[in-house]
């Protein structure tokens, strides 16, 4: 498993002094992504829920199995942790570019943000523990909130222009829209 010479793992859940679990866990530990199908004699909901949160890929009843059903769940097994290492792959990149980039962006959800580049920071004179979970709300001046709400919740792409705040109380111009807020030339996304 640790070599990852493998597209699939049928994993029993007895498995003598270690658990299929166990055996799951410390693979996992190890850094494998083979996708990891835990067979069981008896269907347990609290074991599926186990299974399911230690990382399995499914969770059969060894009695309930056909082979349309074996060769279905194996199938989407490895499918799955196809498109979890993409989607980790591309993950990367986006973190990478997120990271390098002169210009700041800031990903928020509803107005709270989730993430600042280190651009960001520079620009609002800010670290990242100071940006991340506050609300967009704390970076423009107070009088801009208002129409920051209504842009908000109007379900449509945020376009306006307010006065931003650093962390030292400097101004700073901000063209904000749903795709890209302008700070004084350099950009910052909003996502």
């Amino acid at each position: 498993l640790k070599e990852e010479s493998f597209d699939a793992c049928l994993l029993d859940f007895r498995l003598g002094e270690l658990s299929g679990l166990d055996l799951l866990k410390e693979a996992q530990r190890a850094g494998s992504t083979c996708p990891m199908i835990l067979l069981t004699g008896y269907g347990d909901f609290d074991l599926d829920i186990k299974a399911m949160q230690s990382g399995a890929a499914d969770y059969l009843v060894k009695g309930q199995i056909s082979a349309p059903l074996l060769e279905r769940t194996i199938r989407y097994s490895i499918k799955q942790a196809h498109d979890l290492r993409e989607l980790s792959e591309q993950k990367e990149n986006f973190q990478t570019l997120f990271n390098s980039t002169f210009e700041g962006i800031v990903v928020h959800r509803d107005g709270k943000i989730l993430d600042a580049n280190a651009a960001t920071c520079e620009i609002f004179k800010a670290d990242t523990g100071r940006i991340v979970g506050s609300s967009l709300h704390d970076f423009i001046r107070s009088d801009f909130h208002a129409e920051l709400d209504q842009q908000l919740t109007s379900g449509r792409d945020i376009k306006m222009e307010a006065i931003g705040l650093a962390h030292d109380g400097t101004e700073i111009y901000v063209s904000i829209s749903s795709r890209t807020v302008n700070l004084k030339g350099h950009w910052a996304s909003l996502i």
